[in-house]
């Protein structure tokens, strides 16, 4: 009888075990990967790439040679095709990631190349650096905000987008991406401004969404993220390098430079139906398939994604109605499922309100748009509006559906997402402003308690002109002095809010954003409205209005030394009334208060 063996025994079977398992796993690395310092210039090498369905190709290539320290701790390899029908193609967008072997082993992915270049050379971003994309995947440590807004003052929507419009990256030439979009050309000219500083080129391809291939992924195969799907498509194209069980590592570089790290975005296989060949980049025109995973690292060498995964996506419904009145009811209903990040949403909810707006043909010269949208929030908030705009494009229409987005996703308070966002639009050829050509007052030496009709004329965009009437008191508490009555549009009443109440547009935490956000989209354009400013009273503390409070009490609260925030609260009479039109200007008349 055999009994047990002794316990130092067991412990060095079990040392010798993990010594064996190490070492022949170090030997299938070996034997699998190559090594950068391992590559001799002149080496043949071949890469595997989709150009035509879902079939997988093997395209021969020549080392030209080895960088190193290409960018500082970066080294990329240069290879070129020799195979007649890659002559003929040249670099290629959507070959990003396709693996490159050299001796039979993994050497990296096609990651770039160059304008005008007479022959195919492409960038190689070794595969050793690419492995490292996966550590970036960590679900459980938050994305770091994407745009860095000043929540320090009152905020302006127009600011906010140029800030997200405007982000520049690390993205250098031909690295960007293929973006294949379900939009004709004419909407890609207009969307491209957006993604020319991230790495993304939209391209038209008259795609549909999950109608490519559901083949599995593998070195070499269609690999696209969608970042919009349903009835409206836009699905960066790549191609995957390396496959290790459930992990794909691909694309040889980031969406946009240097990449954020840890995301949750769509993953798909995808189909080639052809390739453009151009004189300046040849791109291949692709559809994503059905999404099986999601894409869960982001980085400057490449992307990792996981077989299986399920990434979050906002539920967006987008419904035009550009009627005539020759041609009533053109209304169609966009229904969509949009990824959740906080760098891409806000960029691709506006290419998709803009594509589907351009979808029936530009603008007239003349145009009114009428919009409202619901945004809800995981949480249960929810935000609310509609608004008029005309003569301005789509340009006041977009701040005000993605800026508060954009805030929301990149808040510095408290993660949140969004539960689905809702957008109608009407558009119609016709102008609707009006300008304020004057105002006049019953009565300009008034007494506390006492009421005045104020009369504004406006003329309109064909020169007709309109009178509008308020009735005004002037407040009983209102002492003896001079007061401005002002009248004004839309534009002139958010300048006057943000001048006389900033707390109204300032957060200091995600319910402060919440509420400032609903407040500066409750200002409507059609609305006119007419104000007269009193004295100050009071103060606002933590943007919290203690009103009419004793002046002893406010100086002590107001003591330089404390660090929270205090500012003088202001009170003003306020009338409004809807109009036909959107006001434009101002006018103001001084009356005097007596005893």
């Amino acid at each position: 009888m055999i009994g047990n063996p002794p316990l130092n025994t067991l412990k060095r079977a079990c040392m010798a075990f993990l010594w064996i398992t190490a070492v022949s796993q170090t030997i299938v690395s070996a034997s699998k990967y190559i090594d950068i310092d391992e590559i001799v210039p002149g080496s043949k090498a071949y890469c595997l790439t989709v150009l035509k369905g879902t079939n997988i190709e093997r395209f021969d290539l020549k080392v030209v040679d080895v960088v190193k320290n290409n960018r500082p701790g970066r080294d990329i390899i240069l290879v070129v095709g020799i195979g007649e029908r890659f002559k003929r193609i040249g670099p290629a967008k959507g070959c990003s990631g396709s693996p490159v072997y050299i001796d039979g082993k993994l050497a990296g992915a096609l990651s770039g190349g160059w304008s005008f270049s007479k022959d195919p050379l492409y960038m190689v971003t070794p595969i050793g650096e690419m492995l490292r994309a996966e550590k970036a995947a960590d679900a459980h440590q938050p994305q770091a905000a994407a745009y860095n807004f000043d929540f320090s003052r009152p905020m302006d929507l127009a600011d906010i987008s140029d800030v997200y419009k405007k982000t520049v990256t690390d993205s250098v030439g031909l690295q960007k991406l293929l973006m294949v979009t379900s939009f004709p050309e004419h909407v890609c000219e207009r969307i491209a401004p957006l993604f020319e500083n991230i790495s993304l080129m939209p391209v038209a391809a008259s795609v549909s969404s999950g109608s490519g291939a559901a083949a599995n992924i593998e070195p070499g195969s269609v690999l696209s993220v969608p970042f919009i799907t349903g009835d409206v498509v836009m699905a960066a194209i790549g191609t995957a390098t390396e496959v290790k069980g459930d992990q794909v590592f691909a694309f040889g570089h980031s969406f946009q430079g240097l990449g954020f790290g840890a995301v949750d975005l769509p993953m798909a296989a995808g189909n080639v139906h052809t390739v453009v060949s151009s004189m300046i980049i040849s791109f291949k025109i692709a559809s994503p398939g059905p999404i099986i995973g999601a894409i869960r690292g982001n980085e400057s060498v490449g992307i990792y994604g996981e077989i299986g995964a399920k990434p979050y996506m906002i539920p967006l419904n987008i419904t035009i109605d550009r009627g005539r009145a020759s041609l009533p009811g053109l209304e169609k209903t966009y229904n969509c499922m949009i990824a959740s990040d906080r760098f891409f949403t806000p960029l691709i909810l506006q290419s998709a309100i803009m594509g589907t707006c351009s979808m029936q043909g530009a603008l007239g010269p003349e145009h009114r748009i009428e919009y409202k949208a619901t945004v809800k929030l995981k949480d249960g908030k929810e935000i609310g509006f509609e608004n008029v705009s005309s003569g301005q494009g789509f340009g006041e229409m977009l701040v005000d559906a993605v800026s508060p987005i954009a805030l929301l996703m990149n808040n510095p308070y408290k993660k949140t997402g969004l539960a689905s966002v809702d957008f109608n639009v009407k558009i119609l050829p016709e102008s609707m402003t009006a300008r304020i050509l004057s105002l006049e007052l019953s009565d300009t030496k008034v007494k506390p308690g006492q009421n005045i009709t104020a009369s504004v004329i406006l003329s309109s965009f064909r020169a007709q002109k309109t009178m509008h009437t308020f009735d005004l008191q002037i407040p009983l508490n209102a002492q003896p002095q001079d007061y401005s009555v002002t009248v004004t549009g839309g534009y002139g009443f958010e300048t006057f809010l943000k001048k006389t109440a900033p707390y109204k547009f300032m957060a200091i935490n995600l319910d402060s954003l919440v509420s400032s956000l609903q407040n500066i989209l409750d200002i409507k354009r059609n609305m006119l409205y007419l104000t007269m400013p009193l004295p100050s009273s009071g103060i606002v503390i933590k943007n919290q209005p203690l009103p009419y409070l004793p002046k002893t009490k406010a100086l002590m609260l107001n003591d330089k030394k404390r660090t929270v925030r205090i500012a003088e609260q202001k009170h003003w009479v306020q009338k409004q009334k809807e109009l036909d039109h959107i006001a434009i200007g101002s006018k103001t008349i001084t009356i005097t208060v007596e005893k």
